[in-house]
């Protein structure tokens, strides 16, 4: 028996319905998380560019 159950006062059980396909959202958020990481870590790689490469502000 799958689901959560409850027992109501005049004796009718009711199910909570099963989650929609579990193994596709995991993969989703899989997926999601490796393109945040790429994204963070480009971003993170130009920002050590930028910090090496910075122009002077004022004249010499």
């Amino acid at each position: 028996m799958g689901g959560w159950r409850c027992w109501y006062d005049d004796g009718v059980m009711a199910r909570a319905p099963e989650p929609a396909e579990p193994p596709s959202e995991l993969e989703a958020l899989r997926a999601r998380c490796e393109e945040l990481e790429l994204e963070n870590a480009i971003l993170a790689g130009t920002v050590e560019i930028l910090k090496k490469a910075q122009a002077p502000t004022r004249p010499p």
